[in-house]
């Protein structure tokens, strides 16, 4: 793992951490809408390490903030740590890499939110470094990345990782929204092809640039075998034939397992709504 002095954790400033608790730490205040309710103070760096949880979405956070936080899940090493939520913020490819050179400081992470972002296709390489062989990131089971910019190179890259053993226990991931093409898609769904994350129970894809291509890809690697457990595949919103052979090829990849796909309006059903066998239900949409 980098130490201080070097990789992807040196680039923070001489006082790392100050600034960072500063943004995040409240102190107790009454509420706006409930002027009698007092909320309690928020100290972060206890919350780091020491609570299941920690929020720091839509904290106007930039690199040099998750390079700090890099540095503090480095110097806390919180065993109880299970999720992180950095949605709504400024990550782009530096930064990222620093948190995730950090991952081997919190072992039992198993969520990790990053929608959101300005994460593009090169940061995508960083989750290489993922692969819970003293890489961090080995519990992870969540991980959603929607609404960034990572696109073709990006999935491509991200697709590689994952085939190099990246992310071994994830279960969901979700993509949607960053303007993925065939050739993306395509990718990703090869190296689910081989193997690449077998507890993968959601992949979503929703609007993003997936054409019949890509559709063709996935059932390829359904019929292989990918996501045999699964539950949700989401490709809506995206400009594939709507009733052509590639749609007809992905839903037939379907027969006889749990996993339903969603391609447009109304949403698959839960288990709880499911009244016909998942092959018919996902035909009819």
């Amino acid at each position: 793992m980098p130490t201080n002095s070097e990789g992807p954790l040196a680039s923070a400033s001489a006082d790392p951490l100050s600034d960072l608790w500063r943004k995040l730490s409240r102190p107790a205040a009454y509420s706006r809408h409930l002027p009698t309710l007092e909320l309690g103070a928020y100290d972060a760096e206890d919350a780091l390490a020491h609570d299941a949880c920690f929020h720091a979405s839509d904290s106007a956070l930039d690199d040099e903030d998750v390079r700090s936080l890099g540095l503090a899940l480095t110097k806390a090493a919180p065993a109880s740590l299970k999720s992180i939520h950095l949605g709504g913020n400024a990550l782009r490819g530096g930064s990222l890499a620093a948190l995730l050179a950090a991952l081997p400081a919190a072992p039992a992470l198993e969520t990790l939110w990053l929608a959101d972002n300005e994460l593009d296709g090169a940061a995508m390489a960083a989750f290489a470094m993922c692969t819970g062989n003293g890489g961090g990131g080995g519990a992870l089971k969540h991980l959603s990345l929607q609404r960034n910019r990572v696109g073709d190179d990006g999935a491509a890259s991200f697709a590689a990782a994952l085939a190099g053993g990246a992310l071994p226990a994830l279960e969901l991931l979700y993509l949607g929204e960053n303007e993925v093409g065939d050739a993306g898609a395509t990718a990703l769904a090869e190296a689910l092809r081989e193997g690449a994350c077998p507890k993968l129970r959601r992949l979503g894809l929703q609007a993003n640039r997936l054409g019949d291509g890509a559709l063709e890809a996935l059932a390829a690697a359904l019929r292989a075998g990918a996501m045999k457990g699964g539950e949700f595949l989401y490709v809506g919103g995206n400009p594939f034939t709507p009733a052509g052979e590639a749609r007809d090829a992905l839903c037939e990849s379907l027969r006889g397992g749990p996993l339903q796909c969603h391609f447009g309006w109304p949403p698959p059903k839960t288990k709880s709504f499911l009244i016909t066998p998942p092959d018919r239900y996902a035909r009819a949409w």
